[in-house]
Order: structure tokens, then C-alpha cells, then sequence
């Protein structure tokens, strides 16, 4: 043992004395105060805990690591070492989340498979508007307005979702919900733009999927109105 161990192996076991605790073996005080040292060299590196991580780089990774980022600091080895550690974690610990997000994106893409409505197939290309709107809604057949005010409202939810889309995601979509003037003329583009197989497609898949949902809850929405008419009489 050095003279500084020796030392503060002293005043360990006086401190430990004094508070009352056992009196410590030699290997016991060692092993803590190593322990303490490692701590120290941890805190001093800039070493964090990893315990998630299923494997550690192999030295030559981290030396490469270490030299890249030597090109852009002054830092010692040590601390190159600490960083390209910390970066080959956070390197990782990013991968096994993409993996999670991929698995998740290929579940959810089969449930919307599995719940995915097959638009019907028009006799030629390119489609107009009201062509459009007697596929999507052909149990609406004849009524124009209603077919209209459908299609309408489709249109202020796809809007508000292009834009919220575009932004950071923290406000809420109807903060971008469009003026009646912007989906009166939304609705009159789709009139002058006639639709190819690919629009018609991309269009007729968004407004199913939005019609299901929306379908819903106008239905339970009603639901609730009729039930406070029948309470109030």
C-alpha cells in the first residue's frame, strides 16, 4: 500500500471508529476507497452509467471514435475517450429506438391495412370532382348537398393537418383550421384539376380513412342530442 493509501486508510477507519460503525478490514477499506477513486475518475471523464446497453465498442471503435473527434479538440485522450463513448451510447441507444419505431410503424401500417377501405374503381381517367364524390360516397346517391358538405368538411380537416404537419406539433390542429373562404375554394380547385389514377387514389385513401372515423363519432354525436331531446320532454 503507498503512503497516500496508507494515510487515508488511517483516517478511514478513524472516521468509522468514530461513527460508530465496525471497525473495517484492510480489503474492505481498499475496496471502497478504490471504489471512491473510480467515482472520482468517472466524474472527472465525464463516464456515464450505460446498463441498458447490450454490448460496448471494441477498442479499436472507440480509439477511431476518440480520433475524429481529437480533429475538432483540444482535449486529452481521456476526455476524447469519455466523449466518443458517450456519442458511440447515444449512437445506440438511438439505433434500438429506431428499431422500436420501425417495428411500431410496421404494426400500425397493418392495422390500417387490415381496416384500409378499397375506393371503387372508376370506368376511365382522368375524374372530376362529382366523379369523385359518387365513388367515395356512393350510398349518397342523389344527394348533392349532403355529398358536398361531406366532402367539404374532409377537406378543412386535410388542410389543417397539411399545416400542422409542417410545424413543430405542439399547438393543436384546429389552431390551423382553414376559413370557410379557403375550403369553398379548395373545393372548387378539385372541379378544375381533374384527377389522374395517382390523385385519385391518394385522395380517395385520405378521405376514406378520415370518413370512418369521422363517420363515428357524427353518429354518436347525434346519439347524445337525442338523448337530451328525450330528457327534456
Amino acid at each position: 500500500m503507498s503512503r497516500l493509501n496508507y494515510c487515508r486508510f488511517d483516517v478511514f477507519v478513524e472516521i468509522a471508529t468514530v461513527r460508530g460503525m465496525k471497525k473495517l478490514s484492510s480489503k474492505e477499506v481498499n475496496e471502497s476507497w478504490n471504489q471512491a477513486s473510480r467515482q472520482m475518475r468517472y466524474r472527472h471523464n465525464g463516464i456515464k452509467p450505460h446498463p441498458h446497453l447490450s454490448k460496448l465498442p471494441t477498442a479499436q471503435q472507440l480509439a477511431t471514435l476518440a480520433a475524429t473527434l481529437a480533429r475538432q479538440s483540444n482535449n486529452n485522450s481521456d476526455k476524447l475517450c469519455s466523449e466518443a463513448m458517450n456519442l458511440w451510447a447515444t449512437a445506440h441507444e438511438y439505433m434500438a429506438l429506431q428499431r422500436l419505431c420501425d417495428k411500431d410503424w410496421q404494426i400500425e401500417k397493418a392495422r390500417m391495412d387490415a381496416n384500409r377501405i378499397e375506393p371503387a374503381e372508376p370506368k376511365r381517367y382522368p375524374i372530376t370532382r362529382d366523379d369523385f364524390c359518387r365513388l367515395v360516397l356512393p350510398k349518397l346517391n342523389g344527394r348533392t348537398g349532403e355529398r358536398a358538405s361531406i366532402i367539404k368538411t374532409w377537406l378543412s380537416h386535410d388542410l389543417a393537418m397539411s399545416r400542422w404537419m409542417v410545424t413543430d406539433q405542439k399547438s393543436p390542429i384546429s389552431d390551423f383550421t382553414p376559413t370557410k373562404s379557403e375550403v369553398d375554394d379548395a373545393f372548387a380547385e378539385m372541379q378544375r384539376k381533374p384527377m389522374d389514377y395517382p390523385a385519385y387514389r391518394l385522395r380517395a385513401y385520405s378521405f376514406l380513412e378520415w370518413y370512418q372515423k369521422w363517420r363515428t363519432k357524427e353518429t354518436s354525436r347525434k346519439r347524445v342530442i337525442a338523448a337530451q331531446v328525450r330528457h327534456k320532454k
